[in-house]
């Protein structure tokens, strides 16, 4: 019996020991950046030492409130811990954490958790998971229009996806999106769905370069880079008798000139 409660002593000095050890060896940490010269020097001390040993204790011992605010997003992103970003008083900076977590963790869990009141924080939240899992369902939870809309087009432009395209409420992100797949699938039915001519006939001049097309040169409204894309052509085809279509006498004259050299 005396044995046994021998062993059982052991072990718990052995335990107590262990724990003590590890108190002391972090008060030992803590004095070390206590021994900073500048304020400055201790905040970082004590950041260093968080992440290291990931411990909100360290990021306490901060007495800036922005600083401390840095650390806490610190330690939240090491344990991927969006509770931690709840405990930051500043604004930007909790925006910043739930960014940073969400974007680690892509769990939508996290965005269905953010309050009505904090609607741009959530639409942030789906907005983010939605671009890096490619999953335009998610936009649809984006309530913002303009950020549904950003949603939409940046995920139809990696994937190719024309038909998120028509899912783009504003005519300028609309028409940008028809713009990048166009050039990227040299797509010339997707021009003619822009609105707006500048974009248009800059989707146009893109394919009647890469094709080496003159009937696509024609779609051009605007005259000036109508000609512009005869030029090209013709200087990609070495063909000087396509300068004879260029309207501009200055531009025409500047064309043969490089031809017939």
């Amino acid at each position: 019996m005396k044995k046994v409660l021998i062993i059982i002593l052991i072990i718990i000095l052995i335990v107590v020991a262990f724990f003590a050890y590890f108190y002391f060896k972090q008060k030992e940490d803590f004095s070390i950046c206590e021994q900073k010269q500048s304020e400055l020097a201790k905040y970082d001390c004590y950041r260093e030492m968080a992440r290291a040993k990931q411990s909100l204790n360290a990021c306490n011992k901060i007495e800036d409130a922005k600083n401390k605010a840095y650390c806490y997003n610190d330690i939240a992103k090491l344990k991927k811990d969006i509770s931690i970003c709840n405990k930051i008083e500043d604004k930007v900076v909790v925006d910043m954490c739930y960014d940073s977590v969400v974007r680690l963790t892509q769990d939508i869990s996290i965005c269905n958790q953010i309050s009505i009141e904090e609607q741009k924080r959530k639409d942030s939240c789906y907005l983010n998971i939605a671009i890096t899992k490619q999953d335009a369902t998610i936009c649809e939870q984006v309530q913002d229009r303009d950020s549904k809309s950003g949603c939409y087009k940046d995920i139809a432009v990696t994937t190719k996806d024309i038909s998120l395209c028509d899912k783009v409420a504003d005519q300028k992100n609309q028409n940008f999106c028809y713009l990048d797949i166009a050039k990227a699938e040299q797509n010339l039915d997707l021009c003619s769905k822009i609105e707006n001519e500048k974009n248009r006939d800059s989707c146009y001049f893109d394919i009647a370069i890469t094709k080496e097309e003159l009937t696509i040169c024609d779609q051009i409204q605007d005259q000036f880079n109508r000609d512009l894309c005869y030029r090209d052509i013709a200087r990609a085809k070495q063909d000087i008798s396509i300068c004879d279509q260029i309207k501009d006498q200055k531009l025409r004259n500047i064309c043969y000139e490089k031809l017939a050299q």
